[in-house]
């Protein structure tokens, strides 16, 4: 169930024309690769022209807003395609969405010894 307010009239505020064409062709070629919600928070990949998907992060900010990033390169006028393409996936075809339990729901089944090696493991796999 999504808590955040999506609509095709949010997604026309939020992006270019432009955006919204290419978004409409990447939802319906189906570059939207999973969809996941924690919470109210959305997280997606989508295929893009790069070999590895984009991320796309979508939550809710004060109010109705929305605040949604996407680590493709596009850096220009509001969402781009890749946002557009998951807004209209959350849409149109929410039973995808595929709901996860919060971080910290995740966090209390484990043990001292679990929550240690995980930690370890994260900083293995992410020094920074």
């Amino acid at each position: 169930m999504l808590g955040i307010h999506l609509s095709e009239a949010v997604i026309r505020q939020n992006a270019n024309t432009k955006c919204l064409q290419r978004g409409e062709i990447c939802y319906r070629d189906g570059s939207v690769l999973s969809v996941t919600q924690r919470e109210e928070e959305i997280q997606a990949e989508v295929q893009g022209s790069a070999e590895q998907p984009y991320r796309v992060t979508i939550i809710p900010s004060e109010g109705r807003k929305i605040t949604a990033l996407c680590n493709c390169p596009y850096v220009y006028d509001g969402w781009c395609k890749h946002i557009v393409a998951t807004t209209l996936t959350c849409i149109r075809s929410p039973e995808i969405i595929e709901q996860r339990p919060s971080l910290p729901q995740l966090l209390e089944r484990l043990d001292h010894s679990q929550t240690q090696r995980l930690v370890q493991e994260l900083v293995t796999e992410h020094p920074e």
